[in-house]
């Protein structure tokens, strides 16, 4: 059974193949809620003293979606180990295997993710991660997860982040934001804010930077995206990015989350402004309203994080390109016979 299959299957309320018991339990509430009409918030987690375990991240069978023949280089401490544990996690959890999976991933520090798992991967030119995996998840029926950084994804391939949600190609965008371009010397990127030190463009010097800075919640929104989430990349915090990954990787459409991982080497990047104002979304906050997303997601004085937006009642690209195949059948055949007459 391919990945979208199982997941597919997750969706219409079989939980057969869900491992995680922790997980299975949230799905099993929800679904209970559902038929008795009762709204319950995704963000209701986090309001929980005790978050639940989604997987054990030093559970042995994780070694499977790791691929053994490639290095992986990222510096010691930096948080990227830990989303990419938490990739494993969440897929292990939702019952699926490395040959369910597919990922692109593009220029960066987090262009090298495509070659540390142990499925298929590709490696793309600058900014054309998304793209390429929308081509991918249309012919494929793996679980397609794009990865890239604020960098590569909310610069020179900026376009691509509001075209995706308003065609809503079922596959996953992850955002690997590190605040810079950190293979260049830590230079200021889109996404690096006010009150920031800059890197080598001017020689280390302290100066301002954006005062309009790239808000990738905002951006997601207005393309109209069906899930947009962020979490802020901490050790402790693992389990809640796992569940965070657990239902993008679920959603049926395309799927954002923000991952704010700064960089761990940088001598210039200092605290944000806002960055002491972390909170999780409120668990009242109704996931389907984009106006109540957007609100918080502009909010000048709190960086929320949780799920923003979950809004499946879209029509996916790849359902609207085979109604439009089905419904064009007929008439194609008719056309082409009318050539020989």
């Amino acid at each position: 059974m391919s990945g979208i299959k199982k997941l597919e299957n997750i969706l219409k309320g079989d939980f057969s193949g869900v491992k995680s018991t922790g997980l299975k339990q949230i799905l099993d509430e929800e679904s209970i809620a559902r038929v008795n009409d009762i709204p319950l918030s995704p963000n209701r987690l986090f309001a929980k003293k005790d978050f639940p375990v989604i997987w054990n991240f030093d559970d042995n069978s994780l070694e499977i979606f790791k691929n053994q023949h490639s290095e992986v280089i990222w510096c010691d401490n930096c948080g990227y180990y830990i989303i990419m544990d938490a990739i494993y996690m969440a897929l292990s959890a939702l019952g699926l295997e490395p040959d369910d999976v597919g990922f692109a991933s593009g220029i960066g520090c987090s262009g090298r993710a495509s070659g540390y798992p142990n499925s298929e991967g590709i490696h793309v030119a600058h900014g054309l991660a998304n793209p390429v995996a929308q081509g991918w998840a249309m012919v494929s029926d793996k679980l397609i997860i794009s990865i890239g950084g604020d960098g590569d994804k909310l610069s020179i391939g900026f376009q691509y982040e509001t075209s995706s949600g308003l065609r809503n190609v079922k596959y996953v965008d992850l955002i690997f934001d590190n605040n810079e371009f950190a293979l260049t010397g830590q230079q200021s990127s889109s996404t690096t804010e006010k009150l920031a030190k800059k890197g080598t463009l001017l020689m280390g010097g302290e100066i301002s930077n954006n005062e309009n800075y790239l808000n990738p919640i905002e951006s997601a929104l207005q393309g109209r995206a069906g899930f947009v989430a962020r979490s802020v990349v901490q050790p402790k915090a693992v389990q809640e990015l796992a569940y965070i990954l657990s239902r993008a990787f679920l959603f049926n459409g395309y799927s954002m989350v923000h991952l704010l991982s700064p960089c761990v080497i940088s001598p210039n990047i200092v605290k944000k402004h806002n960055w002491g104002n972390k909170k999780y979304i409120p668990p009242d906050h109704d996931v389907t309203s984009i106006e109540d997303a957007y609100s918080l997601a502009v909010d000048p004085e709190t960086l929320y994080k949780g799920i923003f937006r979950l809004y499946p009642g879209r029509e996916t690209y790849q359902q609207r390109h085979k109604r439009h195949a089905e419904e064009l059948k007929p008439n194609r055949t008719e056309n082409r016979l009318s050539l020989y007459e």
